[in-house]
């Protein structure tokens, strides 16, 4: 076992695709990590699930190998990010799944949530978020309808249900605390983001027991003990509003781009700033009464438009995307509707590559490294239309990217050059883990970003920003003649 000194910091981070549990020191530099991959099943176009039990075991996996290597008594807190959007429900006795946990990617509920339509300006007043299957509400209501076990739970007075969270705390933690961290709360689309309480108008309208779900807590909240240690689980936060505090707190005027499964542009702002449309609104921290407010921006197709893409052709290995874009000749472009299109469109559509050119024919076998390339260059494209749509409430001076195709050089100068703002990879690795842990330290100080911080000047690139303009007609056209 390491002779670590007092005052490390825990980051435990429950992704879609694994889980990690990271050990830093005050200065934010990793001591000890361990990670253990977690399966996903896609079960049709619209239903993604994984396991309760595995997500659990990955963790405690996680946490084992951590502890054979530091001792707990060394950690003086830790802090918790899951995947938002997901939920599972369990019995409250025995702590065992009653469901499988429906992926934030799921959108069985969805013919329930266009039937909402006439109440998405009240849903998005109250929420900060549009109306749309991804989030909570719908899973929750669905699972009730049509879970014989969850059915019966209910009726047993046994149940709980909630985001993935609130089922991490409640297994995690000696006591098992039946709470939900707000950042994760408003996920579900039943949180008022103004009171920072459950709202019983939310939860008549999607058809959801009043009260049923766990008690609602700040971020940075004393949640418990995890279990067989004495550390104090600090803080709990989404997974991409963990990473915002991954150097420590977030300067106004700054923006994280993370590109991982999906892609997300959030942004600090006043409380008072107005909500550009088709933009999400939310919170990134909380602590007792106060919050801070962010603007985001979700783009459902990046690694996983590229997984998409991998599975198409047979492809197990990873693309090498530098020398995709070094040979790219511009002739194709990706209308890029992996899971639906995120902000600000809010729609549905089918992937297409079409001709560069007047009349844009539908492609049906592209060359494997030119089909790359109109992937990576539209996923650019959709971040650039968000960024696009927060400079309207807000002078954005830097771009902080992180994420998996954020160590892809070629992919940060093209951001760069199409954006015109300055954009900086951070030396680290694990943001998000990092940020939760920074939350649970009590940030007091900020976090280095590493000697070998990357920063990307940009350049004038008349064929780049032509081609987006091409895309973002392209997609308007798409868009506008179909309904909302």
């Amino acid at each position: 076992m390491k002779n670590i000194p007092h005052g490390l910091f825990l980051g435990i981070d429950q992704g879609t695709q694994s889980s990690r549990a990271i050990v830093f020191d005050h200065n934010g530099q990793v001591i000890a990590k361990a990670q253990t991959a977690i399966s996903i099943k896609n079960i049709s176009a619209v239903e993604v699930e994984q396991d309760g039990v595995e997500v659990i075991d990955s963790i405690t996996s996680c946490l084992s190998k951590i502890f054979s290597q530091i001792n707990p008594g060394s950690i003086k807190a830790a802090g918790l990010a899951t995947q938002r959007s997901s939920v599972i429900a369990w019995n409250n006795d025995t702590g065992e799944p009653l469901s499988p946990i429906l992926s934030w990617r799921d959108r069985r509920a969805a013919d329930f949530v266009n039937a909402l339509r006439p109440h998405k300006k009240l849903i998005q007043n109250k929420t900060g978020l549009r109306l749309t299957a991804y989030y909570g509400a719908s899973k929750i209501r669905w699972l009730l309808r049509n879970n014989h076990a969850v059915k019966n739970a209910l009726d047993q007075q046994i149940l709980n249900i909630g985001p993935l969270a609130s089922f991490l705390i409640f297994s995690l933690c000696e006591n098992n605390p039946y709470l939900l961290d707000h950042a994760n709360a408003l996920r579900t689309q039943l949180l008022n983001l103004r009171t920072l309480d459950w709202d019983d108008e939310l939860f008549k309208l999607f058809e959801i027991p009043s009260r049923l779900l766990p008690k609602p807590a700040p971020t940075n909240f004393y949640y418990g003990d995890l279990l067989n240690t004495a550390i104090p689980l600090m803080s709990v936060n989404g997974d991409q509003t963990a990473a915002m505090y991954s150097l420590g707190q977030m300067e106004k005027g700054k923006i994280l781009v993370n590109l991982g499964t999906g892609g997300f542009v959030l942004c600090p702002v006043d409380t008072n700033t107005s909500i550009p449309d088709g933009m999400l609104g939310g919170l990134s921290m909380s602590i007792d009464k106060t919050h801070i407010k962010i603007i985001e921006g979700t783009v459902n197709g990046c690694a996983s438009a590229l997984n998409w893409y991998r599975e198409i052709i047979g492809e197990k290995n990873q693309f090498n995307i530098d020398a995709c874009i070094r040979s790219f000749k511009g002739e194709i472009i990706f209308l890029n509707g992996i899971n639906g299109l995120g902000s600000p469109y809010w729609k549905e559509m089918q992937p297409a590559f079409l001709t560069a050119s007047v009349h844009n024919n539908t492609i049906t076998n592209p060359e494997p490294s030119q089909a790359i390339s109109a992937i990576v260059e539209s996923i650019l494209f959709l971040i650039q239309i968000n960024i696009n749509q927060i400079k309207k409430v807000i002078d954005i001076k830097s771009i902080r990217l992180t994420g998996g195709l954020a160590n892809n050089k070629t992919v940060c100068q093209l951001l760069a050059n199409l954006s015109g703002i300055k954009v900086t990879r951070p030396d680290i690795t694990e943001a998000t883990a990092r940020g939760a842990a920074w939350l649970a330290s009590g940030f007091k100080n900020p976090w280095p970003a590493g000697p070998k911080t990357q920063h990307y000047i940009p350049e004038p690139d008349e064929t780049l920003q032509s081609r987006f303009h091409h895309f973002c007609n392209n997609l308007n056209q798409k868009t506008n003649s179909s309904r909302e």
